[in-house]
């Protein structure tokens, strides 16, 4: 696409903002409402630190609005240390999860990006996906 898209959830307590992105979805129910966002905030695949900076961002933004970490003990925030660092070089970092109060949750992950065409390029792909709260 030529023109990029952009996260800014305006809710006055939970709000936070994205980085541009190519990829945007949003599904609706059967009565036209939002369900569920889904989105790479990014406009291609990035190279590790740079993936990670993105979701650092995104997560301070998340605490500062009052955004909770669900499950921390077994689905720790991503961060910037070397047991991180690895577990994205061997595509192996697990998804996280973040809960505003009870009304909306969302999910990030860090994922490879591998293209045969060349293969000593490994890429990384943030994807968030978000919507209302369940159990």
């Amino acid at each position: 696409p030529k023109e990029l898209s952009y996260l800014r959830f305006a809710d006055t307590q939970y709000g936070f903002a994205t980085p541009p992105a190519k990829f945007f979805t949003v599904s609706f129910d059967e009565k036209a409402n939002v369900r569920s966002v889904r989105m790479s905030p990014q406009v291609e695949p990035l190279p590790l630190q740079e993936a990670l900076d993105i979701v650092l961002d995104l997560q301070n933004q998340w605490r500062r609005s009052g955004w909770e970490l669900d499950e921390p003990e077994e689905f720790p925030a991503y961060d910037d240390t070397p047991v991180w660092h690895e577990a994205l070089k061997n595509c192996s970092a697990q998804s996280t999860h973040w809960n505003a109060g009870k009304l909306y949750q969302l999910m990030v992950a860090i994922d490879c990006y591998e293209d045969n065409r060349y293969p000593d390029n490994k890429g990384y792909l943030v994807t968030i996906s978000m919507g209302k709260y369940r159990e």
